[in-house]
């Protein structure tokens, strides 16, 4: 310990997720080291404006607010290329993981073919086979299976095309600390769907980038699914213009390594320096 030892260093502790007291139950040794960590920290950075509400109503720590630097133009290059012939909703994520909503994203997508009969969905993720069992299990899904794409975990140099050759990126994740396929898929010009939670509002903010929708309580998934259908039909019915286009990418830019690689520096010299860096606390 710097106090004990007489040590001159500072300790910055940057939590990547969203920290609650329920996480540590079945893990109390994990709960020792996070909470001795938070009580010698000099700084504790989070990722999104949920994640700090959070980490002060458990902890009781203030943290600051500095979002990953996302490298925008790996994904800005892609937006010349064409849009896939039918439109096309995209989920990119772990779909074995039950927060990260790929149910409640099915289930819209059967209220959507209703009327929208040409569209698809491309999962790219994880997927094993019983995860995709279960799926296909969902009621109505049985008749639109031959629209479902399910691509597997590719590679990240992908990714750009696959963002913008969507017509829509969908996250429907609760108890995300940020969400950076958001951030890219915005960077290659397509806009985003996903849920009123977590991080995810902190990208999801102007009118043509795209919508958030009401995740209500998962074990209600029907009143999800409905509130998702609708706003990922308001995003399509808006379609991916270029005044649609181009206020995607300003917002992605906002999350840009010349926009917080700075915060970032300048948090590092400050310490440095004996004080703290300047930003939301």
């Amino acid at each position: 310990h710097q106090r004990r030892h007489a040590l001159n260093y500072k300790v910055v502790f940057q939590n990547v997720g969203i920290p609650t007291r329920r996480y540590f139950r079945a893990v109390p040794l994990d709960r020792w080291f996070m909470k001795t960590v938070l009580r010698q920290a000099d700084q504790c950075l989070v990722l999104s404006a949920f994640a700090q509400q959070t980490l002060a109503r458990e902890f009781g720590v203030a943290a600051r607010v500095l979002p990953p630097p996302v490298s925008v133009g790996d994904f800005r290059a892609a937006a010349a290329q064409a849009l896939a012939p039918s439109p096309t909703l995209l989920f990119v994520g772990d779909l074995d993981e039950p927060r990260k909503g790929a149910r409640v994203l099915c289930q819209a997508f059967v209220r959507l073919k209703r009327h929208r009969p040409d569209l698809k969905l491309r999962f790219v993720g994880r997927a094993s086979p019983p995860t995709r069992q279960a799926l296909a299990e969902l009621p109505g899904v049985s008749g639109v299976n031959n629209a479902i794409e399910f691509e597997g975990v590719g590679q990240v140099a992908s990714l750009p095309a696959q963002f913008n050759a969507a017509s829509v990126t969908v996250l429907p994740s609760v108890w995300e600390a940020f969400g950076l396929v958001l951030v890219e898929s915005l960077a290659a010009g397509t806009p985003v769907v996903g849920a009123r939670h977590g991080g995810v509002t902190d990208i999801i903010q102007g009118e043509l980038v795209g919508e958030l929708f009401d995740p209500g309580n998962f074990e209600q998934q029907s009143l999800a699914a409905e509130s998702l259908a609708s706003a990922i039909e308001t995003v399509l019915a808006r379609g991916k213009t270029p005044e649609v286009i181009a206020a995607c990418q300003a917002r992605a830019a906002s999350f840009g390594w010349d926009v917080q690689g700075p915060a970032y520096i300048d948090l590092i010299e400050a310490l440095g320096r004996g004080g703290l860096g300047q930003g939301p606390i």
